[in-house]
């Protein structure tokens, strides 16, 4: 959903003198007919972004606040890390941090176990230890479903979670907010391409 409405020219760089493919943008004037609109949208990708770190600050004071959720994003943008996705309850924040390099390794005490890399997170969460326990979640992967409307399609996101739980896919974060294109949950790394192949078949393969 682009404003202004651009064709978009896809092209393969193996072949860089082919003309490519347009994708142009829908146009609501074009098709009136009311019944159209009220079909369900089918989602059109599934996509999966690795290298997520989950930050999670579990707070004594109501989260609720404009002001402290401002203080948690500023104390991340300070330290250059990029939210992706976060999640909020009455006393708990978490957020998805994306970065291109490791932020987190394990220690020989086993899996479960990890220090932290990246000189800008250990600072941030010691920032972030002032408003609450803070906890560090490594080695998690965000997966999407696009599709346009997708906000509108009832059943499209119990069909997704019903997917992954019924494969044993645990979800740790969900997101959806004001996006009307895109579901976007946050689950193990090492799930990440199970999960890509247990929602293309189950919502692109087999959906009615």
């Amino acid at each position: 959903q682009c404003i202004p409405r651009i064709p978009i020219r896809i092209k393969n760089v193996l072949r860089p003198h082919s003309a490519g493919t347009i994708i142009q943008p829908d146009d609501p004037l074009k098709d009136t007919d009311p019944r159209k609109a009220l079909r369900p949208k089918r989602p059109t990708a599934v996509t999966v972004k690795q290298q997520i770190t989950v930050v999670n600050v579990h707070s004594n004071l109501k989260v609720d606040s404009p002001s402290f959720l401002a203080r948690i994003c500023h104390i991340l943008a300070t330290h250059s890390l990029a939210v992706d996705l976060f999640e909020k309850n009455e006393c708990h924040v978490s957020l998805a941090v994306h970065s291109k390099s490791s932020l987190l390794s394990t220690t020989h005490g086993g899996e479960n176990k990890y220090q932290i890399e990246d000189g800008d997170l250990m600072n941030a969460v010691r920032e972030l230890e002032e408003y609450g326990v803070v906890d560090v979640v490594h080695k998690m992967a965000i997966l999407s479903l696009i599709g346009t409307g997708l906000k509108r399609s009832i059943g499209i996101a119990g069909k997704l979670f019903t997917a992954l739980g019924d494969n044993n896919i645990n979800i740790e974060m969900i997101s959806q907010g004001a996006s009307e294109i895109s579901i976007a949950c946050v689950i193990e790394e090492r799930e990440a391409h199970r999960a890509l192949n247990v929602v293309h078949s189950e919502l692109f393969t087999y959906l009615d």
